[in-house]
């Protein structure tokens, strides 16, 4: 006959094999769940005359009050150069005196051959042992005029200027970004900071 010791350890087993074996039955036969919200692809859209209810899906949208308009769906392309240009002013306007320039570096695959000639001659020596750099953070952008060939973006930022010798500073600035479609992509040809 068993010892207790024995009769423990098989009931513990018994009771731990049982309860994967649940545990396993009910990962492998639960019914899953279909996702609820339904992408519609870019070349659909949804019917003009509805619009859709904030915190529903777009699956289910409700008629538009009369008068209202829904928001337009935006151009890929403007999408794209928008979104290029918020990348660059970011990368572009990031700099500190002790980081090798990374930020042109970044920016010159972005930009076209004249920019890069102009690019370079903003590189930093780096001679200064006291740190000081600028962090841009793009706030807002929109698209000021779109063509096949060019387009022009205005982007509001925020700048963090921090220097070991004075204090921080925080500031607000808009570019515009000037972009031409080369080559079969778009690249930056020109970048102006707005006067403070």
């Amino acid at each position: 006959m068993m010892n207790l010791r024995k009769r423990i350890i098989v009931l513990v087993s018994l009771l731990v094999g049982i309860l994967l074996v649940l545990v396993l039955g009910l990962l492998v036969f639960a019914p899953t769940e279909e996702p609820s919200d339904i992408v519609t692809p870019l070349d659909q859209t949804i019917p003009s005359a509805a619009v859709p209810v904030p915190g529903s899906s777009l699956s289910a949208p409700v008629a538009a009050p009369t008068g209202q308009v829904p928001a337009a769906v935006n151009n890929p392309g403007e999408v794209y150069v928008e979104q290029l240009a918020t990348l660059f002013v970011e990368r572009f306007g990031t700099y500190s005196n002790q980081n090798e320039n990374v930020n042109i570096n970044d920016a010159v695959a972005l930009a076209t051959p004249d920019m890069i000639r102009w690019l370079e001659t903003k590189r930093h020596s780096g001679d200064s042992l006291d740190h000081t750099g600028v962090t841009v953070r793009a706030i807002s952008s929109q698209v000021d005029s779109y063509t096949d060939a060019a387009a022009e973006v205005t982007v509001d930022t925020i700048q963090d200027r921090t220097s070991a010798s004075s204090a921080d500073e925080r500031s607000y600035r808009t570019a515009r970004v000037e972009l031409l479609y080369q080559a079969g992509e778009w690249k930056v040809d020109g970048m102006y900071w707005e006067a403070e």
